[in-house]
């Protein structure tokens, strides 16, 4: 079994490569108690999968382990994943294959739907490989046959790897260095977290006079993938529901262009409780943030964000029906 396999201190990423193709190569077995079993008798029981609680325990662990970090996405309303779980739970195999090679985390995507979505997960049961920083390595759908499930994660786990160690290589590329500010702390399908008061390191371009530059022309996959306020190139755009949003690069836009409802503020950026208050059309500043199911979304001062945060889903509600009914009194930026 590959965890009793001793590999030498190697940075994180060669380890998972050596994993990697074990697994996939056909080097990583049950142990010959639990693969083979007389006829008649009964199946082994299925290993207990470790899973840990959150993601930063996860990784913390994966970087001692040396171990790839999964992470599983369920949702307990959901038909296949009911069948995934039920499969995963009876198969040996599978929950040893977890267990013995990786560090996992299961998620439930109504609970914590703000990483769901920043994992670029749309639909369940769903796993993806990230590793120290989150990024995603491999994403996959998970089958809900256990043998289907295991060649998933052998595959993914070697694209992975693979793409770990590019993305080492790129990292100790000498480059100068970057900081970008904390996005806004992200809500939960119950409730609302208002975003922090931070300046960045960097201001965006100014717009020009007829231009209506979104997110205050900072790039919006940067704030939902990164959770960072990286400022968008100014010559990489993509125009959404009236407003220009500038990207932080070509990738950016082609993922904002396959999905802009998904990265781009709710309403547009504009105030939700004043839109619902006075039938105004103002736009949001990005210092007063908060999320919300998911979406981020931008008020014209604290105490309205305030407001927000208190009760969103009476204001979400409300301002749906004031913009249909208020496109003359917009202000505009």
């Amino acid at each position: 079994m590959l965890a009793e396999h001793s590999f030498p201190r190697l940075p994180t990423p060669q380890v998972a490569m050596i994993a990697a193709w074990m697994i996939v190569a056909g080097g990583w077995q049950l142990p010959a108690a639990q693969a083979d079993f007389p006829s008649g008798a009964s199946a082994p029981t299925a290993a207990t999968v470790p899973w840990h609680h959150d993601i930063t325990t996860a990784k913390a662990a994966a970087a001692a382990s040396g171990r790839q970090t999964i992470v599983i996405f369920t949702a307990a309303w959901n038909e296949p994943c009911s069948r995934f779980e039920a499969s995963l739970a009876q198969s040996a195999e599978a929950t040893t294959l977890l267990a013995s090679c990786f560090e996992p985390i299961r998620i439930n995507v109504s609970d914590d739907p703000w990483t769901t979505r920043r994992l670029g997960v749309s639909n369940v049961p769903a796993a993806c490989i990230i590793d120290e920083q989150d990024r995603v390595l491999a994403r996959f759908d998970c089958p809900t046959v256990a043998a289907g499930f295991v060649a998933a994660v052998c595959k993914a786990s070697r694209e992975a790897a693979v793409a770990s160690i590019a993305a080492l290589e790129q990292q100790n590329r000498p480059t100068a260095p970057v900081t970008t500010a904390s996005a806004p702390t992200a809500g939960t399908e119950k409730g609302a977290v208002a975003g922090p008061e931070v300046a960045p390191p960097a201001e965006p371009a100014k717009a020009t006079a007829s231009e209506q530059v979104g997110l205050e022309g900072y790039c919006p996959v940067s704030v939902v993938m990164q959770e960072s306020w990286i400022p968008g190139d100014p010559a990489i755009t993509s125009t959404y529901q009236g407003r220009t949003y500038r990207l932080a690069g070509e990738s950016e836009k082609r993922a904002f262009e396959a999905n802009p409802e998904w990265y781009a503020p709710a309403f547009s950026g504009d105030d939700a409780v004043l839109a619902s208050r006075q039938g105004l059309v103002v736009a949001g500043k990005r210092a007063y943030s908060a999320a919300y199911q998911s979406r981020l979304y931008l008020f014209a001062s604290p105490d309205t964000r305030n407001a927000f945060v208190a009760n969103p889903e009476t204001y979400v509600r409300r301002s749906q029906v004031a913009r249909g009914q208020t496109s003359a009194n917009r202000v505009t930026r």
